[in-house]
């Protein structure tokens, strides 16, 4: 729920307690005026958001991530930023929501364990954690992992290895096949993987796309 101008109540005592924390001056009075938008504002520009005033769930996260409060998810090959579309104009504006970033931490983790298997080849992120909008507007699943940062649509940089390559390993490897719980196959483009909960790790979520066998996805171009 965002916050803004006009409420009251402990959520905006708590905001004004935080901001004072980070060096502004207001009174903790738990009612959201004027001086207390303009110090909202003051610190989306800081932070190159949209300065309206509204604190959401991205300046939500930027509050708690200069306060230390909560850690930047980040491993030594992926960062915050590979799993934001440029074309997800929400994620763009406010990020990922701070709930989901134990999430993508695991996620990334995950992702390093496979791209230490590939000898040194780069994995690049197509599709990470997309906003509710933009997840309808791709023709995502309603309850797509993507929407909690638990997937990631990846391929190999330049196709080095092809996705049915990439597809293959991860599926005859058992150390690599565990870590996720959902993994889309036979598309061109990419692998899907995600890091749903499943009964069995042996046994993840296995789907197809366009090529519905390995000798059709092995000949797709």
């Amino acid at each position: 729920m965002s916050i803004k101008i006009g409420h009251k109540g402990e959520t905006v005592k708590t905001l004004q307690s935080q901001l004072n924390r980070l060096g502004y001056r207001l009174t903790e009075d738990g009612v959201f005026g004027y001086t207390t938008l303009l110090a909202v504002r003051n610190f989306q520009k800081q932070k190159g958001i949209t300065p309206d005033g509204i604190v959401g769930a991205g300046t939500t996260a930027q509050i708690l991530l200069a306060l230390g409060t909560i850690q930047k998810p980040e491993s030594a090959h992926f960062k915050l930023r590979d799993f934001i579309s440029a074309a997800d104009a929400d994620a763009e504006e406010n990020g990922i929501p701070y709930p989901y970033f134990d999430n993508l931490q695991t996620l990334m983790e995950r992702l390093e364990r496979l791209r230490d298997r590939l000898d040194g080849q780069e994995l690049v992120i197509r599709s990470g954690y997309r906003s509710p909008r933009f997840n309808r507007a791709v023709g995502g699943a309603g309850a797509s992992q993507h929407l909690f940062a638990k997937a990631a649509d990846i391929f190999v940089k330049n196709y080095a290895m092809t996705a049915c390559e990439l597809g293959r390993l991860i599926m005859e490897d058992t150390s690599l096949k565990t870590l996720f719980g959902g993994i889309g196959l036979g598309s061109v483009k990419n692998v899907h993987v995600d890091i749903r909960t499943v009964k069995n790790p042996e046994k993840p979520v296995v789907w197809w796309y366009q090529s519905k066998t390995w000798e059709d996805w092995g000949r797709a171009r």
